[in-house]
This record gives C-alpha cells, structure tokens and sequence, in this order.
C-alpha cells in the first residue's frame, strides 16, 4: 500500500459511517481511482516565458483530465501562464504524443488541449449536475510528479455553487500537483476539474494561495461536456459582461442599484442608465447584489440574457419632508454579452466642484486647463444646473450622467452665471493630463480648511498584530466635510517627522490629510504587507470622513513598487498613485480601467534620474490601459519639495 492510501485509510477510519467499515471506504477510493486513471494524463510543457515577479509560473509538468476519444484534455490555465512553446501528453498506458492549446476558458480558468494521437483515448465520465450534493466524498486525482503511480487527497464536496456558480468547492487537498486533475466520487465518475480560483482577482495564477488548505475548487465535467462543441472549434471562451457596475453595499442585501454603466458596453447600448434597478434576469427575480451575480457570472460573451429593470424618477418631496413619491418606469430587453468590452476612457468634463457650496446645482470651483469646459468658456463661480436631459442637483447627480459617456461623445450643459442662464455643447476627448496650477483652484471653503493649524493633530494608527508604524495628520476631531487622503510609504519610521512639517501649510488649504506608514522590519516594504496597507486604509476610512475622490497612495524610491501594487489592487477604493522618481512594479500588468476601478498616476522624475526611459515606458501603458496619467520633471528630487505640487493634484482629482 503506497503512503498517500495509508493516509488515506487512516482518515476513512475516523470519518466513516456506521454502514461501511473502514476496509469498505479504503477499497471503495481505490475502485474509484483505478476507474478515471484512464482519463488522467501527465502534461509536460517545454519553454517558453521565465517565470515573473510573483514567482508562481512553472514550467513543470501538469495533469489533464481527457474529455473525448479523439484526445481532447481539459486542464487548468495555471500551468500554461508561461506560454510554452510544446507540449507532450503522457497517457495511462505511457504512450507520450505531441499537443497544442485549442483553446482557453476564461471564465473558468480552463484549458482545451487536442493531443496528436490515432489511437482512441478513454474519456472521463461526469456526475450528473443533480448529484452535485454537499457531503459526498470526493477524491482529488493528480498526474503530476510520479506519472506512473497517481496523487491521491480524499475529502467531500463542500460546496455545489462557488464563485457565483461556477466551480464546486471540495476540502480535499488542491494544489499545483493536481490542477487539471478530476475530482471523483465513489463509482470513478467525475465531479470536476481541479482548479485554482480567487474572489479577489481573475488572472491565470490567482487562487494559488489556497493550496493545500481545505479549500479547493473544480469546474463541474458536465458543464465542460456543455460548452465543448462550441469550445473546440478554437475560440476562446470569456466572461459574458454587461457592462455595469453597482453601487457600493453588502452584495448579500444591497438592491442591484447601477453606479455606473460601461461607454458602449451592451448595457448602455440597451439603454440602461445609472440609477436603474435590475429586477430579474431570464425571468428570474433578482432582488440582492449577490443574486444578480450569481446570474451573470457564470455567462459567457455571446450568449443572450433577458434583463428586466425599472427607473424611479422623483416628484417632489411633500411639506413634512417625506421621502419624495416615485414614478417607476419598467424596461425589458433581450441582451447578448459581451466577450471584450471596448477601451475605456472616462468622460473628462474638467470641472472641480465646489463641495461647500449650498446652492442647487454642482457650483463650479475651478475649470481644468485644455479641458472640454474650459474650451467651452465654463468660469469659475458658474452654477451646472443640467448634462443633457438629466438635472445636476449634486455633484454625484453629474458624475452619473457622464458615467456612460466616452471620448467623442457630446453633451449639452447648462450653466447659470448669476442670473445669466448658458447652453454650451461640449465634445469629450482624452482626459487632460495637464497639470493644475496653485492659482486655477481656488482653496477649499469647508469645516476643515477654516480652521487653524491647533484643529489638526498628528497621530498614531496602530493596528493589532502588525509591526508597521504609522501616523496621521489630520482634524483633531472627526469633521462630516470629506478629507483627502495621501497615503505615503516611507522607507523607515524616521522619514515621517521631515514630511509632516512640509504638509502642515497644505492640509488645511486643500483638505487632506496626511498618513506615513513605515515598514515592519528592514527598511523595506513587501508583497505580504499588502494586507496590512488594506486594513491601514479602511482603518483611516473609519476614523476620519474620507473622500475616495482624493485618496492616493504616494511613495519615492523603493517604497514605490509597493505603493504602485497597492494602489493598483485597491483601484475600488483609491483614486491615484504617486511615484516619485520610481517605476510600476515590473509583474504588474495593468488591466484595462472599467467605469467602477479607475486609477490616475501623478508620475514625478528628477532631470538627472538614469531612469526616465523606463518611467516613460510605464506611463504609456498606463495610458494604453485607460488611465489618465501625468508626468512632471522637477528639479529637486526631495519628497518634502514635491508635496505641494502633489497636494494640488490630488485636490483636482475630484473633478467630472
């Protein structure tokens, strides 16, 4: 009896049911094993790109799971992340032929792989998605390091419908020694293909951090058996999208409400506004965040839905103050996925708002130079009353109306200077990426930036279990005026005291506050203290009255990297990232900007740094990516000089 059976038999004998003795359970495993080792392969791949900077690409070998007689295999993306330039499948019998990739899942993180063999293969065989239960045994089947004798982890299906409904979940041990591997139950027949996935991230190596850990994933066999007569004809699979983002609550209870709505996307083109309520989809209520996903995620581009949604516009509030009567107005329409969704860019009207200002309408504080407004001759102290049929009571009113709009697009504006009503129509182009000077801003009117130097504080933000330092200046006392926020990562503790100082004039002036985190040990940040950056920041959100208009993160040098990784994993909750004299981190491969993450870069360059061909290199593919990026030369390359320049642009951040 190998180890891992003798594991195995040892957990079976703790676990089993009155109804079957161990030597029952043991022999049962092994049944189920011999069974689909015919359908399992080793995958051995050759070449191709050197693993990059999270060090999670291999270019060992892999499992496969085969799906056809005529030697289709299904496998997990994990093991193609490097592109390999060859591929050779070893079967049950030892015969190794030549392969190539037909085609990828995208969706599932799956791989469709045709092995050049004239001999039939032996298929797998799918569990019905009805027997799909939670509690039965599983057993994880890999291929991977001994091709002649196969890995084995026995647990159960702990989950039928994870990662909204597209990978079943097992507590048996998953890692890259069985990605691509079936998951089986008792009789042989199998449950899924081994997968590694992540809520957090979609990209090829995520949910590799779960290995081993209880928590592993499989795509049910049947749906692959579903998809494969439209898969192997050589197209890529992708996520179906809609082209919406919603607004910010718990997914579990929050109504589908949009925020926001792709330019172009099948969502805008069907109408669908921000401010609608998606109500069902195929026919089927809808009624959390977590329902609408739950419908859409698992679809692919291509494919057709029927979305049914209502529109409320408001009438009036009555005497008493009530919440104001709503008309409902009900949409349904049949609407086919997107695979890619076109480049975005957001619609740059280039008008700061004045948010102190009590008047009806977005009050203009300050026009953005070569922005669509200052062309169109918006002033300072204009009053935005309307973006094309839409009224612009607030400034949040405003920035859903411009939502769904792109470079190109036009709009009509209504402006009120004093008395004097205004139409102008505006034409968007690129963002402006020119930089605000002191004077085209006006300094911010609020509770917090009338008061003196005494009002403000600076303080420390410890958190439980981490030895990171960190301080705050900011209000003494919590203010219900949004902040700024710049978040800056020092090398070491003793950075923080210098740049404080150089804040001090700007934080009331332009709202903002300041935080200066160190790292834990070293004089170095890493790649594990990206959890702490989070709970640094949602600790900041919690204690302060935070604008996520105006937070960045900010860092010069070697902090940079991790400023940039941060910034770019957070884009939900930060608006920008400042670089100092520092590139992006070089595994960091921007994904195109959405209406719902986008991010802008302030990137600062001294004349003599040795690196301006690279930093000029990261802010194209920045811009290539969608996001609006700024570069600037400086003379100095001390970070206390640069603050005010970069106090100025964050305050111009909040801008439609």
């Amino acid at each position: 009896m190998n180890a891992r059976l003798l594991i195995t038999a040892i957990w079976l004998i703790t676990h089993a049911s009155a109804a079957a003795t161990p030597t029952d359970r043991q022999q049962a495993v092994g049944n189920a094993v011999d069974a689909v080792l015919p359908s399992v392969v080793r995958i051995e791949t050759v070449g191709g790109l050197a693993p990059g900077g999270s060090g999670q690409l291999v270019a060992g070998p892999t499992t496969g799971t085969v799906v056809s007689e005529d030697g289709l295999i299904v496998s997990s993306l994990f093991s193609f992340s490097q592109e390999p330039t060859s591929l050779l499948v070893r079967f049950h019998d030892g015969r190794r032929v030549p392969a190539r990739i037909v085609a990828r899942d995208r969706s599932r993180m799956l791989a469709l792989l045709q092995a050049e063999t004239a001999k039939p293969t032996t298929p797998a065989s799918a569990v019905e998605p009805a027997a799909i239960q939670p509690g039965r045994w599983a057993v994880a089947v890999g291929r991977t390091l001994q091709p002649e004798r196969p890995g084995v982890s026995v647990g159960i299906v702990s989950a039928a419908a994870r990662m909204h409904g597209r990978v079943l979940q097992t507590d048996a041990n998953v890692s890259p020694a069985n990605y691509g591997g079936p998951l089986v139950d008792l009789t042989g027949r199998v449950y899924g293909v081994l997968v590694p996935m992540s809520p957090m991230s979609s990209d090829e190596q995520a949910g590799v951090e779960f290995y081993d850990s209880g928590i592993g994933f499989a795509v049910p066999l049947a749906h692959v058996f579903s998809v494969l007569p439209e898969w192997q004809k050589g197209q890529d699979l992708r996520p179906g999208k809609l082209g919406i983002g919603l607004k910010e609550g718990s997914e579990l209870v929050a109504e589908p409400v949009i925020g926001s709505v792709w330019p172009r996307s099948p969502a805008a083109l069907a109408g669908i506004e921000p401010g609608d309520l998606i109500t069902a989809i195929d026919g089927e209520p809808v009624s959390t965040q977590a329902q609408l996903r739950a419908r859409l995620v698992p679809r692919y581009g291509g494919q057709s839905i029927a979305v049914a949604w209502e529109r409320r516009s408001a009438e009036g509030d009555d005497a008493e103050g009530d919440k104001a009567q709503q008309d409902k107005q009900l949409f349904e329409q049949t609407i086919t996925l997107a695979g890619e969704m076109p480049p975005y860019t957001p619609a740059v009207l280039g008008v700061v708002p004045n948010r102190g200002s009590k008047a009806k309408g977005v009050a203009v504080r300050g026009v953005l130079p070569g922005s669509p407004a200052a062309e169109a001759g918006l002033r300072t102290g204009d009053l935005l009353t309307r973006i094309n049929e839409t009224d612009t009571p607030t400034a949040e009113a405003a920035a859903e109306a411009l939502s769904a709009l792109g470079p190109g697009d036009s709009v009509n504006v209504s402006v009120k200077r004093g008395d004097e009503p205004i139409e102008r129509t505006l034409t968007f182009g690129q963002p402006p990426e020119a930089m605000p000077l002191a004077a085209d801003l006006p300094p911010r009117r609020n509770a917090a930036t009338t008061g003196d130097a005494d009002d403000w504080e600076l303080s420390p933000i410890v958190l439980p279990l981490s030895a990171n330092l960190a301080q705050a200046y900011a209000p003494k006392d919590k203010t219900e005026d949004p902040l700024g926020l710049v978040l800056w990562l020092a090398p070491k503790a003793e950075d923080i005291e210098p740049l404080v100082e150089s804040w001090k004039p700007l934080a009331a002036r332009d709202g903002a506050i300041l935080c200066i985190a160190a790292p834990a040990a070293d004089n170095r940040w890493s790649a594990d203290e990206a959890e702490y950056l989070l709970l640094l920041l949602r600790t900041l959100r919690g204690r302060y009255t935070i604008d996520p208009a105006r937070t960045v993160f900010a860092a010069q040098g070697q902090p940079a990297s991790a400023a940039g990784l941060a910034a770019y994993r957070l884009r939900r909750m930060v608006s920008g990232v400042v670089l100092l004299d520092a590139p992006l981190p070089r595994s960091l491969e921007p994904a195109q900007a959405s209406p719902s993450q986008q991010l802008s870069a302030l990137m600062l360059q001294t004349e003599r740094t040795t690196l301006s061909p690279l930093l000029a290199s990261d802010a194209a593919r920045l811009r290539q990516a969608g996001y609006p990026t700024t570069e600037v030369t400086l003379e100095q390359a001390d970070a206390g000089d640069a603050l005010p320049l970069i106090s100025r642009w964050v305050d111009s951040l909040d801008r439609l």
